[in-house]
């Protein structure tokens, strides 16, 4: 399946948050220097946690103030969003200099979704019982892999349709012991690699990208402005959620 870019969003309806002048305004100038500092600490060649530190900033500054939510780390998952405890989203985080983990339009079988998808099946599936089962109790609804500049952005539907039988299975086999290896995330992070090459996962799954980084341009040269906010709704809870 192809990407939802962001300019579709307003189109398939998916925006329904409008913005006022003032915030128009402070959204503008947060988002400019927010990518001033991607690249800066990019070119400095910055580590995964120090690009992570800047977009929890950002995405606090901007769209998770409100003392109900919560952004930080959650085990080893990088950045997870919760309102009121509950974990909604999960953000797997690279740095823009590291191609080789990070995926692609081209590429979705890469270590960042392997990563992003473990970390899922870790807070979604049950392992306790006979078989696989997913809890209840789970309430995730995105899942983000992004290096600060490209954010890729899956729905948790779309994501249970991809694990659904044969890896929320091996899942459940790794962590009861039943897996030929123990305790070895790199072995189960393969084993996913191997699945998704075999479903074509590119093809397989649909997800909504943008590139921040093109956004600078429009906002600076000030034509089309309409469409810098849209990416306020894709990050914010109207998308997210």
């Amino acid at each position: 399946m192809s990407a939802i870019h962001l300019s579709d969003v307003i189109k398939l309806g998916l925006s329904k948050k409008a913005l006022s002048a003032d915030d128009y305004t402070k959204f503008r100038s947060n988002f400019l220097s927010y990518i001033e500092k991607i690249k800066t600490a990019a070119q400095n060649n910055e580590n995964e946690e120090h690009i992570k530190n800047i977009i929890n900033d950002f995405l606090r500054m901007n769209f998770y103030s409100e003392a109900k939510f919560s952004i930080n780390t959650d085990g080893n998952i990088d950045s997870a969003i919760k309102e009121n405890g509950e974990l909604l989203v999960i953000i797997e985080t690279k740095t823009p200099y590291n191609k080789s983990e990070m995926i692609s339009e081209g590429n979705l079988n890469r270590k960042a979704l392997h990563e992003a998808v473990y970390y899922y099946l870790e807070r979604a599936v049950d392992t306790s019982k006979s078989k696989a089962m997913i809890s209840i109790k789970c309430q995730i609804r995105r899942l983000v892999v992004t290096d600060g500049i490209n954010w890729f952005l899956f729905d948790v539907n779309a994501i249970h349709s991809i694990t659904d039988g044969k890896i929320e299975h091996a899942f459940y086999q790794y962590k009861n012991g039943q897996r030929p290896y123990k305790d070895d995330t790199s072995a189960f992070y393969e084993e996913l690699r191997q699945y998704f090459d075999d479903m074509n996962i590119n093809d397989k799954l649909s997800y909504i990208y943008f590139n921040a980084e093109e956004y600078v341009v429009v906002s600076v040269c000030g034509s089309c402005l309409e469409h810098l906010p849209s990416s306020l709704v894709t990050l914010d809870m109207n998308l997210l959620c």
